[in-house]
């Protein structure tokens, strides 16, 4: 067994014990691991854009946010989520 099947075999284990209902991870188009994964059963989510910030574009939206405003909390496992909060 090679060791992408033993790292995702690892993460689903720990998705089934965690009584998660489903594992998602990216992958570029162009990758060749596609094909790895549907053999495995995964499916293409078309329906999901990737959207990307980054450089000075980042730092123009990220540079003048009033934290007071944003409530970040963690709902387990590293997952966070956020709400905005306005008095």
């Amino acid at each position: 067994m090679g060791i992408g099947k033993v790292l995702l075999k690892e993460c689903a284990a720990i998705a089934v014990d965690a009584d998660c209902g489903r594992m998602e991870w990216s992958v570029l188009n162009w990758n060749p691991a596609r094909e790895f994964y549907e053999y495995l059963g995964a499916e293409p989510l078309n329906e999901w854009t990737v959207y990307r910030i980054a450089g000075e574009k980042l730092n123009e939206l990220g540079g003048k946010v009033n934290r007071s405003f944003i409530i970040l909390s963690e709902i387990e496992g590293g997952v966070f989520t956020f709400r905005l909060h306005s008095m």
